[in-house]
């Protein structure tokens, strides 16, 4: 056999497995997932859902444009697979070089809300001479919450001082009212 011939057989072996078996996967997957319900809330009755923890359905949310989650009823029972919408807003990292009244965006420390792991950040602005704060929950798929109560303060410092003396607790019942509400 010549390596021309060899060349073509296996683009031609190649092209048959990507016909065959990757694109039908490909778009069936597409397909499945956009049919699955959108949202936390029950597609029968519209009430509030209950996250409930699955490995294989956290692990293929790790992949980018995918977010799924298992999710049951307590008003009608239903029990489904649902799909949540990716963040298209980033966080600016704290630390690159800024202009002055740029805010600042710096970790707090982590949490846990449901079983789903959120990260506390703080963000800071300066506005004459106070420092201003604000805490941004940002959820394991990135999704962010914006906490509506302001820090403030002297310096940038000590806004990210009282950030760190709010109780877990403290945290948590803020974030689930804004998830909630």
């Amino acid at each position: 056999m010549t390596p021309a011939f060899l060349l073509r057989v296996i683009w031609f072996v190649s092209l048959y497995f990507l016909t065959v078996l990757v694109l039908p996967l490909v778009v069936g997957s597409t397909v499945t997932y956009r049919a699955l319900p959108a949202g936390r809330k029950c597609p029968r009755c519209r009430a509030g859902s209950i996250l409930l923890r699955s490995r294989i359905l956290s692990l293929l949310s790790r992949l980018p444009f995918i977010e799924v989650q298992r999710r049951w009823c307590l008003s009608c029972g239903w029990l489904g697979i649902v799909r949540l919408p990716k963040p298209s807003v980033r966080l600016v990292i704290a630390g690159r070089s800024r202009e002055p009244g740029d805010p600042t965006v710096t970790d707090v420390r982590h949490i846990l809300l449901d079983g789903v792991s959120w990260s506390v950040r703080l963000e800071t602005w300066r506005t004459g001479q106070l420092w201003y704060g604000r805490l941004v929950f940002v959820e394991e798929s990135g999704r962010l919450w914006s906490d509506g109560l302001p820090l403030r303060g002297a310096s940038d410092r000590e806004v990210l001082d009282q950030a760190l003396r709010l109780p877990p607790d403290l945290l948590v019942s803020r974030l689930r009212d804004l998830v909630s509400g």
